[in-house]
């Protein structure tokens, strides 16, 4: 009998490395809620973190086509695992450092790393379950998910309770983790069965790489600043006030909405096609990002972030997949370039929104956020093929 629509010998397969992007995800998430806080402790300006964050991208974008090169080349351990323990020592500096320039330069090592197991990730996807991507990549999405369900709660609850350090250090810890789980798991050959095939992009769709650069990049862009912004709009907010755990929780909640999303979108897309899935979750970003400065109480709040939870999570599997249906044979390289268009709207998206917020009010990256997701329905509908 078949989980998740994978072969009983592709589950095996899957368990240990899910577990490990499980564990890296949480320990990426346990510091979301609490960083832009951290920042702001120490007097940053909104601009000065929206740039902080912007480096973060741009060590992505810089070094994520390279790893995706480098995981068609070498066994995806190889990359994997060093990476992981390298993200152990990065995040336990956070925690003693109080200048933009440091926090800048971590930043931009937490991209590359990061990013190197991002690219890896994905690739150990298409190879495990080639002929379901869109509910493969649902699974793959559901592990980050998972964790942006429980490292939220346990970072903004570390910083109420403690203080920002522990959070950082818990962070590291789950890091550890993922390390050991790597260490015991990751055993793929230098490339699959499926790579053999073919090097060469299916020049027939490949045109469309373009508009599906721009619709990835422009979601990233929305969604670096619900992570880097968000935070402090909420603990700053006339209307109602906030702890860093209540901020936690908000996070939490949209990891434990997006987690069974993911999964069925990633099905569903497998069936009815990618578009209208798509389209869908972007319009309902769009909404959600309009409503948001008109919230005024705590329900209304997790109301809004619901809708944005349900869109956001809908959009990434149909995405991901689109990009291998057009560029089905070199996994690492196409992981690469959906990897670098993320980087290219995390590197913007913190800066732009920031200085919105800086010279324009607090409302201005919301409304900009909103049509730029508005804008990417309409990019949907007109390049994401109906059924592949």
């Amino acid at each position: 009998m078949e989980a998740f629509g994978l072969s009983s010998n592709s589950q095996c397969t899957f368990l240990l490395p899910s577990m490990v992007l499980l564990a890296y995800s949480t320990g990426w998430q346990i510091i979301t809620p609490i960083l832009s806080l951290y920042y702001r402790s120490f007097g940053f300006s909104v601009a000065e973190i929206g740039l902080v964050f912007s480096f973060l991208g741009l060590g992505m974008l810089v070094f994520e086509p390279i790893w995706g090169l480098l995981c068609d080349r070498v066994p995806i351990r190889k990359v994997m695992v060093p990476t992981i323990l390298l993200s152990t020592l990065n995040v336990s500096l956070y925690a003693w450092n109080s200048s933009v320039a440091i926090f800048a330069m971590l930043e931009f090592l937490h991209g590359v790393l990061a990013s190197a197991v991002g690219v890896a990730g994905r690739a150990m996807i298409v190879d495990l379950s080639p002929s379901r991507r869109g509910k493969a990549f649902g699974i793959w999405s559901a592990m980050y998910g998972l964790g942006a369900m429980i490292g939220p709660f346990v970072g903004g609850f570390a910083a109420q309770t403690a203080n920002y350090r522990t959070a950082f250090y818990l962070s590291a810890f789950t890091f550890g983790i993922a390390f050991i789980f790597a260490l015991k798991s990751i055993r793929f050959p230098i490339r699959s069965a499926l790579n053999d095939q073919s090097s060469k992009l299916n020049s027939s769709r490949s045109f469309l790489l373009a508009p599906i650069f721009a619709m990835v990049a422009l979601n990233f862009l929305s969604l670096q600043f619900v992570k880097s912004i968000v935070p402090i709009y909420l603990r700053e907010s006339a209307h109602f006030i906030v702890t860093e755990t209540e901020i936690g929780l908000v996070f939490t909640a949209i990891g434990l909405i997006g987690l069974p999303t993911q999964v069925l979108v990633g099905s569903l897309s497998d069936r009815v096609g990618r578009k209208y899935p798509a389209a869908l979750g972007m319009i309902l970003c769009s909404f959600a990002f309009a409503a948001f400065p008109s919230i005024s109480d705590i329900f209304q709040l997790y109301l809004v972030t619901s809708i944005y939870a349900i869109g956001g999570a809908t959009i990434v599997p149909c995405l991901m997949a689109t990009l291998m249906d057009i560029s089905p044979f070199d996994r690492g390289a196409s992981m690469g370039i959906y990897g670098a268009a993320e980087d290219l709207g995390m590197l913007v998206g913190p800066a732009v929104t920031g200085l919105a917020h800086h010279y324009y009010g607090i409302d201005a990256p919301f409304l900009i956020c909103s049509e730029i997701m508005l804008l990417n329905a309409i990019l949907a509908f007109i390049f994401i093929k109906r059924k592949s």
